[in-house]
């Protein structure tokens, strides 16, 4: 259906400009993929990963970032271009530490062989991370670009009326894959979960913050 897939390119569009596209993330490290998706959050994939390199060249290496002051870690976010950089700093060295209490070691190589179950739990247990970097870290696991389900993603694209409201996680994901554009499937499934966590919850709703409101059939009913 052409009006179906032109309506989700036009909803990608509206939602990769207000919270941006991924950056690239399977040529690094795991550790550093977790790294680089907080420092793109609201940053372009360019800014951010200027200030990953920044950081390591100012750190010697993870485990120095994670016991130093918050001011030092700022102080290589400059390449971010972003205002008050100390609460990206502080969830840096959070995250970084989490990992560390947890194994007592930086090294996540063993996530690969966990059931993605188990990957979810443990990436979930590490407080510094947002749903929507969650999904893209773990899809970055995977061999090959593909849509793997989310619940808020499901529902934000129900709630605007391009998959078919359905209970079977299996049925909404093959709609979402049949819309889904082929470009950038990681960034597609981030913006959305990302609209979902923040704005268009299963119980709270800010139709009115929304900037894809002109597309949803969902928030123009509510109004």
């Amino acid at each position: 259906m052409p009006g179906v897939t032109e309506k989700a390119s036009e909803l990608f569009a509206i939602l990769a400009r207000e919270y941006r596209r991924l950056p690239p993330l399977r040529d690094l490290g795991l550790l550093d993929r977790l790294l680089l998706l907080l420092l793109s959050k609201d940053a372009t994939a360019q800014r951010a990963q200027a200030a990953l390199e920044r950081l390591r060249r100012d750190f010697v290496d993870w485990n120095e970032l994670r016991v130093s002051p918050v001011f030092e870690i700022q102080r290589s976010l400059e390449p971010l271009e972003e205002g008050d950089v100390s609460p990206k700093a502080d969830r840096l060295r959070r995250l970084v530490s989490r990992v560390f209490e947890k194994k007592n070691s930086l090294s996540l190589d063993w996530l690969k062989g966990e059931q993605p179950e188990a990957q979810d739990r443990f990436l979930d247990s590490l407080e510094a991370l947002d749903a929507y970097m969650i999904h893209a870290f773990l899809l970055s696991l995977r061999e090959t670009d593909e849509v793997a389900f989310h619940q808020n993603m499901s529902r934000v694209l129900q709630r605007i009326g391009l998959v078919s409201r359905t209970g079977s996680p299996s049925k909404a994901l093959e709609g979402i894959r049949a819309i889904a554009p082929p470009d950038d499937l990681a960034s597609f499934q981030a913006v959305l979960i990302r609209l979902g966590e923040e704005l268009c919850g299963p119980k709270v709703v800010q139709c009115e913050r929304c900037k894809a409101l002109p597309l949803c059939k969902y928030g123009r009913g509510r109004g």
